[in-house]
C-alpha cells in the first residue's frame, strides 16, 4: 500500500500537493477549536469537512493559477 501511495504522490503536480497540504492544516486547526470548545462528534465531521475544503480548494486554485502564469510567461 505504501508504495502505491508513494507513486500517486509523485504524479501528483505541486498544487495538488500544496491543496493537500493547507487541507490538512485547515483540518488540524479545527480539530484543535473542537477540542478546546469540546462539542459533539457531528460537529467535528461539519468542521474537517468545511476547513479541510475550503482551505484545500482555495490554495490549489492559488498555486493552479500561479503555476499556469508560469507557464505561459516560460519562467
Amino acid at each position: 500500500m505504501s508504495e502505491r501511495i508513494r507513486y500517486l504522490w509523485t504524479r501528483a503536480t505541486t498544487p495538488v500537493k500544496e491543496g493537500l497540504f493547507f487541507g490538512a492544516l485547515g483540518g488540524l486547526l479545527a480539530l484543535l477549536g473542537w477540542v478546546r470548545e469540546g462539542g459533539d462528534l457531528l460537529g467535528l465531521v461539519i468542521a474537517l469537512l468545511i476547513s479541510f475544503a475550503t482551505w484545500g480548494v482555495v490554495s490549489w486554485a492559488i498555486a493552479q493559477a500561479v503555476h499556469e502564469v508560469e507557464k505561459d510567461e516560460g519562467v
